[in-house]
Protein backbone atom coordinates (compact mmCIF):
# COMPACT_ATOMS: atom_id res chain seq x y z
CA UNK A 1 0.00 0.00 0.00
CA UNK A 2 1.63 3.39 -1.17
CA UNK A 3 0.90 6.64 0.79
CA UNK A 4 0.54 9.79 -1.41
CA UNK A 5 1.31 12.49 1.17
CA UNK A 6 5.27 13.87 0.90
CA UNK A 7 5.80 12.55 4.31
CA UNK A 8 4.38 8.86 3.86
CA UNK A 9 6.70 8.72 0.29
CA UNK A 10 9.75 10.64 1.93
CA UNK A 11 9.75 7.27 4.35
CA UNK A 12 9.22 4.87 1.81
CA UNK A 13 12.65 6.39 -0.13
CA UNK A 14 14.32 6.60 3.52
CA UNK A 15 13.36 3.00 4.36
CA UNK A 16 14.83 1.99 0.91
CA UNK A 17 17.54 3.49 1.01
CA UNK A 18 18.57 1.91 4.87
CA UNK A 19 17.94 -1.61 2.91
CA UNK A 20 20.28 -0.92 0.67
CA UNK A 21 23.25 0.14 2.59
CA UNK A 22 26.05 -2.07 3.82
CA UNK A 23 26.39 -5.30 3.20
CA UNK A 24 23.38 -7.33 1.98
CA UNK A 25 20.77 -8.35 4.07
CA UNK A 26 21.17 -11.61 5.43
CA UNK A 27 19.86 -13.53 8.21
CA UNK A 28 21.75 -14.11 12.00
CA UNK A 29 22.32 -17.66 12.92
CA UNK A 30 20.15 -18.69 15.31
CA UNK A 31 20.95 -21.13 18.35
CA UNK A 32 19.70 -21.13 21.91
CA UNK A 33 22.64 -23.93 22.85
CA UNK A 34 25.71 -21.66 21.17
CA UNK A 35 27.32 -18.59 22.44
CA UNK A 36 26.91 -16.59 19.10
CA UNK A 37 29.59 -13.52 19.01
CA UNK A 38 29.48 -10.93 16.66
CA UNK A 39 31.05 -7.14 17.11
CA UNK A 40 30.97 -5.51 13.53
CA UNK A 41 28.38 -3.03 12.99
CA UNK A 42 28.56 -3.32 9.77
CA UNK A 43 27.35 -7.22 9.82
CA UNK A 44 24.85 -6.66 12.89
CA UNK A 45 23.23 -4.06 10.33
CA UNK A 46 23.16 -6.45 7.71
CA UNK A 47 21.04 -9.04 10.22
CA UNK A 48 18.91 -6.72 10.94
CA UNK A 49 17.94 -5.91 7.38
CA UNK A 50 17.26 -9.12 6.86
CA UNK A 51 14.97 -10.03 10.14
CA UNK A 52 13.57 -6.63 8.92
CA UNK A 53 12.65 -8.87 5.32
CA UNK A 54 11.61 -11.62 7.45
CA UNK A 55 9.08 -9.96 9.53
CA UNK A 56 7.84 -8.41 6.38
CA UNK A 57 7.73 -11.75 4.50
CA UNK A 58 6.00 -13.25 7.76
CA UNK A 59 3.85 -10.56 8.30
CA UNK A 60 2.42 -10.57 4.38
CA UNK A 61 4.04 -7.01 3.56
CA UNK A 62 6.99 -7.79 1.88
CA UNK A 63 7.72 -10.81 -1.05
CA UNK A 64 8.91 -13.62 0.33
CA UNK A 65 12.43 -14.66 0.97
CA UNK A 66 14.26 -18.12 0.00
CA UNK A 67 14.47 -19.27 3.88
CA UNK A 68 11.99 -18.35 6.40
CA UNK A 69 12.37 -18.02 10.57
CA UNK A 70 9.40 -18.54 12.32
CA UNK A 71 8.26 -16.36 14.45
CA UNK A 72 9.46 -17.67 17.52
CA UNK A 73 12.80 -17.59 15.69
CA UNK A 74 12.68 -13.96 14.98
CA UNK A 75 11.80 -12.90 18.67
CA UNK A 76 15.34 -14.89 19.79
CA UNK A 77 17.23 -13.61 17.02
CA UNK A 78 15.60 -10.02 17.54
CA UNK A 79 17.05 -10.90 21.26
CA UNK A 80 20.34 -11.58 20.49
CA UNK A 81 20.49 -8.92 17.73
CA UNK A 82 19.93 -5.83 20.48
CA UNK A 83 22.08 -8.07 23.14
CA UNK A 84 24.98 -7.75 20.63
CA UNK A 85 24.56 -3.75 19.56
CA UNK A 86 24.39 -3.31 23.26
CA UNK A 87 27.84 -5.14 24.03
CA UNK A 88 29.11 -3.38 21.07
CA UNK A 89 27.96 0.25 22.45
CA UNK A 90 26.36 1.01 19.09
CA UNK A 91 22.41 2.06 18.38
CA UNK A 92 19.88 -0.13 17.24
CA UNK A 93 19.59 0.50 13.63
CA UNK A 94 16.13 1.70 12.32
CA UNK A 95 14.84 -1.95 11.36
CA UNK A 96 15.78 -3.65 14.04
CA UNK A 97 13.64 -0.90 15.60
CA UNK A 98 10.83 -1.34 13.72
CA UNK A 99 10.74 -5.01 13.96
CA UNK A 100 10.80 -4.72 18.02
CA UNK A 101 7.55 -2.35 17.60
CA UNK A 102 5.77 -4.80 15.54
CA UNK A 103 6.78 -7.78 17.87
CA UNK A 104 5.38 -5.57 21.10
CA UNK A 105 2.69 -3.45 19.33
CA UNK A 106 2.05 -0.70 21.94
CA UNK A 107 -1.27 0.52 22.36
CA UNK A 108 -1.49 4.06 20.55
CA UNK A 109 -3.67 5.26 23.58
CA UNK A 110 -0.90 3.91 26.01
CA UNK A 111 -0.47 6.68 28.44
CA UNK A 112 1.67 7.61 32.07
CA UNK A 113 -0.87 10.25 32.95
CA UNK A 114 -2.34 10.00 36.51
CA UNK A 115 -5.69 11.40 34.89
CA UNK A 116 -7.59 10.78 32.24
CA UNK A 117 -7.62 13.47 29.12
CA UNK A 118 -11.00 14.66 29.57
CA UNK A 119 -10.76 15.11 33.22
CA UNK A 120 -7.25 17.09 32.91
CA UNK A 121 -8.32 20.45 33.29
CA UNK A 122 -10.68 19.16 36.50
CA UNK A 123 -7.24 17.75 37.81
CA UNK A 124 -5.50 21.05 37.38
CA UNK A 125 -8.29 23.11 39.62
CA UNK A 126 -8.01 20.50 41.67
CA UNK A 127 -4.45 20.82 42.53
CA UNK A 128 -4.12 24.83 42.32
CA UNK A 129 -7.58 24.89 44.88
CA UNK A 130 -5.95 22.64 46.93
CA UNK A 131 -2.52 24.43 46.69
CA UNK A 132 -4.68 27.87 47.55
CA UNK A 133 -6.38 26.26 50.69
CA UNK A 134 -4.44 24.16 52.51
CA UNK A 135 -6.43 23.01 54.80
CA UNK A 136 -9.10 21.99 52.25
CA UNK A 137 -11.00 18.57 52.58
CA UNK A 138 -11.52 15.82 49.79
CA UNK A 139 -15.26 16.92 50.00
CA UNK A 140 -14.69 20.98 49.85
CA UNK A 141 -12.52 20.49 47.05
CA UNK A 142 -14.98 18.31 45.06
CA UNK A 143 -17.51 20.63 45.28
CA UNK A 144 -15.57 23.08 44.12
CA UNK A 145 -15.07 21.51 41.06
CA UNK A 146 -18.96 20.41 40.80
CA UNK A 147 -19.73 24.28 41.08
CA UNK A 148 -17.17 24.97 38.31
CA UNK A 149 -18.76 22.56 36.18
CA UNK A 150 -15.16 20.85 35.81
CA UNK A 151 -16.30 17.70 37.04
CA UNK A 152 -18.95 15.59 34.26
CA UNK A 153 -19.97 12.06 34.38
CA UNK A 154 -18.60 9.34 31.96
CA UNK A 155 -18.69 9.42 28.26
CA UNK A 156 -20.89 6.22 28.43
CA UNK A 157 -24.02 8.15 30.33
CA UNK A 158 -25.65 11.22 29.19
CA UNK A 159 -23.25 14.15 28.63
CA UNK A 160 -23.46 16.95 31.21
CA UNK A 161 -24.98 15.34 34.13
CA UNK A 162 -23.19 16.39 37.38
CA UNK A 163 -21.20 13.67 39.25
CA UNK A 164 -22.57 12.67 42.72
CA UNK A 165 -20.66 14.67 45.65
CA UNK A 166 -19.28 11.31 46.77
CA UNK A 167 -18.36 9.95 43.37
CA UNK A 168 -16.29 13.35 42.81
CA UNK A 169 -15.29 12.86 46.85
CA UNK A 170 -13.84 9.74 45.19
CA UNK A 171 -12.21 10.87 42.28
CA UNK A 172 -10.23 13.36 44.02
CA UNK A 173 -9.29 11.43 47.30
CA UNK A 174 -7.75 8.87 44.32
CA UNK A 175 -6.00 11.85 42.46
CA UNK A 176 -4.91 12.95 46.36
CA UNK A 177 -3.11 9.51 46.27
CA UNK A 178 -1.16 10.57 43.17
CA UNK A 179 2.68 11.68 43.73
CA UNK A 180 2.47 13.18 40.80
CA UNK A 181 -0.40 15.38 42.09
CA UNK A 182 1.05 15.78 45.57
CA UNK A 183 4.21 17.32 44.51
CA UNK A 184 2.27 19.72 42.56
CA UNK A 185 0.49 20.86 45.07
CA UNK A 186 3.43 21.19 47.27
CA UNK A 187 5.11 23.08 44.05
CA UNK A 188 1.56 25.71 43.50
CA UNK A 189 1.99 26.51 47.60
CA UNK A 190 5.41 28.18 47.46
CA UNK A 191 4.44 30.08 44.62
CA UNK A 192 2.79 33.36 45.74
CA UNK A 193 0.47 33.67 42.65
CA UNK A 194 -1.84 30.77 43.68
CA UNK A 195 -5.36 31.04 42.43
Amino acid sequence: MTEKSPHGLKKQKELLQMLQRGPEARLPRVDGEALIQEDDPEVLGAYARGLWQQWQALSGEGGTPAKRYPKETIKSAVVWLTDAYADVEEPIPYELARVIRALIRPRQSASTSPVHSGSEEAYQAAIMFEAATPDALPSAIARHLIERGLLVRDAGKRQGMQPSPKGAEATVRGWQKEPDYQSNVRLYRRKPEVE
